[in-house]
C-alpha cells in the first residue's frame, strides 16, 4: 500500500507542484535575462551620448568651437545609439531563445515520467532478447 501511495504522491507532485515550480523558474530566468542586458534602461537611454561623453560650452560665442562641440556631441550620440542598439538586439535575441525553449521544457516535463517508463521497459526488452 505504501508503494502505491508513493507513486500517487509523485504524480501529484510532478504535475501540480513541479509544474508550478517550473513556471516560476522559467519566469525568473526570463526576468534575469531582461535585467542582465538592462533592456528597459537601454531603451530609455537609447539617444544619450556614449558613456555620457560630451563637450561642454565655453564662455563667449565662437563659431568654430560651437561646430566642434556640435560635431563631437553628435558623434558620441551616434556611437552610444549604435552600441546600445547592438546590446538591445543581443538581449532581445536571448529573450526570444528563452521564450522558445520554455514550451519545449514544459513538453519534456510533461512527458518525462512516461519517457522514463518507456526507456525502462525498452532496456528490459533489450536485456531479454540480446
Amino acid at each position: 500500500m505504501g508503494m502505491v501511495n508513493l507513486k500517487i504522491s509523485y504524480v501529484l507532485w510532478h504535475y501540480k507542484t513541479g509544474m508550478a515550480d517550473l513556471a516560476r523558474a522559467w519566469k525568473d530566468i526570463l526576468i534575469f535575462v531582461i535585467n542582465f542586458f538592462s533592456l528597459p534602461h537601454l531603451f530609455a537611454t537609447l539617444a544619450t551620448p556614449y558613456r555620457r561623453l560630451s563637450e561642454k560650452g565655453g564662455s563667449g560665442f565662437n563659431p568654430r568651437e560651437l561646430l566642434s562641440r556640435l560635431f563631437v556631441n553628435t558623434v558620441m550620440r551616434i556611437v552610444g545609439f549604435v552600441i546600445r542598439l547592438v546590446i538591445i538586439t543581443i538581449g532581445v535575441f536571448a529573450v526570444l531563445i528563452v521564450l522558445t525553449l520554455a514550451p519545449l521544457l514544459f513538453i519534456f516535463w510533461l512527458a518525462a515520467p512516461l519517457l522514463i517508463l518507456v526507456l525502462f521497459l525498452f532496456g528490459i526488452a533489450l536485456t531479454l532478447f540480446f
